[in-house]
């Protein structure tokens, strides 16, 4: 049976002679672990921790692009009426509340 203790997971960047390598001391990692394992080595190889950021902010931008086209390709797709009713309800619990977001209590 495989024990995943044993085996560690290294993985290795290399660039104009400069070679960094990352263990992580089990081969079950998860997407966090790699993910600082490849930060480790792109700041090993000299790119700054600006450009690390930078890059990975660019990624999020497009990654948040494409859920909000999902989503609105989704809400154009919704029949009009399940939008109607969606805006009726959502009215109607606005107005339980007053400028500040504070639950207004109303007594009928």
């Amino acid at each position: 049976m495989y024990n995943s203790k044993i085996s560690p997971t290294i993985i290795t960047g290399q660039q104009y002679g400069t070679k960094v390598s990352v263990e992580i001391d089990h081969a079950d990692t998860d997407i966090t672990e790699l993910f600082a394992a490849f930060k480790t080595i792109c700041i090993g190889l000299g790119y700054s921790e600006s450009s690390w950021k930078s890059v990975v902010l660019d990624n999020a931008d497009e990654y948040n692009d494409d859920h909000e086209k999902k989503i609105d390709k989704y809400v154009a797709n919704l029949p009009e009426e399940y939008i109607d009713e969606a805006l009726i309800e959502h009215n109607m619990n606005e107005e339980e509340f007053n400028d500040y977001g504070m639950r207004l209590n109303k007594t009928k």
